[in-house]
């Protein structure tokens, strides 16, 4: 099946290949959808990244990959295998937020949902300050310098519309009958409800000229995602679902999703137990970079090797690990053993 596929292209897909149809087990060939798009997405919703896990777990045991016990410490603990732990951000693809680019998103949200609503039930559209909202927008896209003073003069502008164009839309539907608003879905309900949070925002920095705001809605359209900064050479921040994962012979486990920022040498000492739970063991050694290095991890890692080993200090590798391939610079990636000797 070609990549790239939308839920309903994939459904047109499944109508025109018989081999797809057999492989669903139907017992004939059909012209007919065999389900409704809106499938997918409630199997996307039930399974989580607990069972991609579970399903990672029963492949490595099946390639017989799974980490065998090496050694046995002082307190009774099994260990065996190494494992690598990190984080990255499972980047959403969103355009890059700008005031006046979500100030038009919402202005454009609104009069959709006014376009959708007055087609269905044959009203009279209010009128809205679409026009002038449009206008200022454009005349500052179409500038190739954008100086403060006109950014600000375009937000306020944009600002002054939406507030009415909110007013307008709620006076409107206030004066209409309550069965009629079911034309709007579930997403549409969302979406209004992220633009006016985000208008909110706007007005509030806009008023106490502030650039930053707690929980800063970035997409109207996905206002869940937030900020994550990287600090890579692509790209200063992200935005999208920050993962931390572990890999352990080849294969990967996703240990924590979070749509906020987090610290992920917080999830060492969770990477551990996890580890144990899947494998009855502890990891003889683990791979990290220098991030790792806090003060509660050295403890953590005191603790892990046993009475033995507390005088010993956690130290950069001058040479990698056999079979690591992560970079080689001098202090960035770490290597532990969680047993002595």
């Amino acid at each position: 099946m070609p990549e790239g596929l939308s839920d309903e292209k994939t459904i047109q897909a499944i109508q025109e290949n018989p081999y797809m149809q057999y492989l669903l087990g139907l017992p004939k060939f059909t012209e007919k959808p065999v389900f409704v798009p809106e499938l997918f997405v409630q199997i996307r919703k039930r399974l989580d990244h607990e069972f991609f896990n579970l399903l990672t777990l029963l492949l490595s045991e099946a390639d017989g990959s799974k980490p065998k016990k090496v050694h046995t410490d002082e307190d009774g603990n099994d260990h065996g295998g190494a494992m690598k732990v990190d984080a990255t951000c499972c980047d959403a693809e969103v355009r890059y937020p700008t005031d006046y680019n979500l100030l038009e998103d919402g202005s454009e949200l609104i009069d959709r949902l006014l376009d959708k609503f007055c087609a269905r039930h044959k009203a009279e559209k209010p009128r809205t300050h679409r026009v002038e909202a449009r206008q200022a927008f454009i005349s500052l896209t179409k500038k190739k310098r954008k100086g403060k003073k006109l950014v600000d003069k375009v937000r306020s502008i944009r600002l002054r519309c939406l507030q009415a164009d909110l007013l307008a839309f709620l006076d409107f539907l206030g004066g209409q009958s309550s069965r009629l608003l079911s034309c709007f879905s579930r997403h549409d309900c969302k979406c209004l409800k992220a633009a006016f949070r985000m208008y909110e925002q706007q007005k509030k920095m806009f008023d106490e000229n502030v650039r930053r705001y707690a929980d800063r809605i970035v997409s109207i359209y996905q206002p869940h995602l937030r900020l994550i900064v990287r600090g890579k050479a692509k790209a200063k921040v992200e935005f999208g679902a920050k993962i931390g994962a572990s890999i352990v012979n080849g294969y990967t486990y996703v240990d924590h999703l979070s749509w906020d920022a987090y610290n992920e040498s917080s999830d060492l000492a969770m990477q551990l137990e996890l580890y144990k739970k899947r494998f009855g063991m502890l990891p003889q050694e683990v791979q990290a970079d220098k991030l790792y290095l806090g003060k509660a991890n050295r403890n953590l890692i005191k603790t892990r090797r046993g009475p033995s080993a507390r005088g010993t200090r956690w130290r950069p590798h001058s040479e990698p690990p056999k079979g690591f391939t992560g970079q080689t610079t001098s202090g960035r990636n770490l290597t532990t053993r969680l047993t002595h000797g």
